[in-house]
């Protein structure tokens, strides 16, 4: 690949910017699907984890015999929360980027449906799909991991 092509610091939709053919853009979106996915898959076991260590946590705290110890759990919890919160933003990065790479998409249809074959189309709608089955497996696992 060549060295305007952008890299995952970069917007999907730069790719526009650049003089790059139709495939190489596929691949550049299929590429970023990819990662997005990952990384949402990763965050959403983080959180899945950090929801059941709050529980045990709440759970202690409950439990506490003593304050020192009911301060240690609290303090430990509070911690546990910031993680939580930064995943949260986390995954709201995530959003954005599948937003921007579902905006890309577009425009890389727009402007080419002539000049791609068959099988590039047939491959960026199977993404499209994982696109759209990724938005409501975070939304399942999400609601999974708080009925724990």
């Amino acid at each position: 690949m060549s060295a305007n092509i952008p890299t995952n610091s970069q917007s999907p939709s730069a790719i526009h910017a650049n003089n790059l053919t139709t495939h190489q853009r596929l691949q550049i979106l299929f590429h970023l699907v990819d990662e997005t996915v990952e990384s949402s898959h990763s965050i959403e076991k983080t959180r899945a984890q950090l929801v059941k260590i709050l529980s045990k946590l709440d759970a202690k705290a409950n439990s506490a015999r003593d304050a020192a110890t009911y301060k240690d759990i609290i303090t430990e919890r509070s911690e546990v929360m910031t993680m939580l919160n930064q995943s949260a933003l986390d995954r709201e990065r995530n959003n954005k980027s599948l937003g921007e790479i579902e905006h890309a998409w577009q425009l890389t249809f727009a402007q080419a449906q002539e000049e791609i074959d068959e099988e590039d189309l047939k491959k960026a709608g199977e993404y499209r799909v994982v696109i759209e089955k990724l938005k409501f497996f975070e939304v399942d696992l999400y609601r999974e991991a708080c009925s724990r």
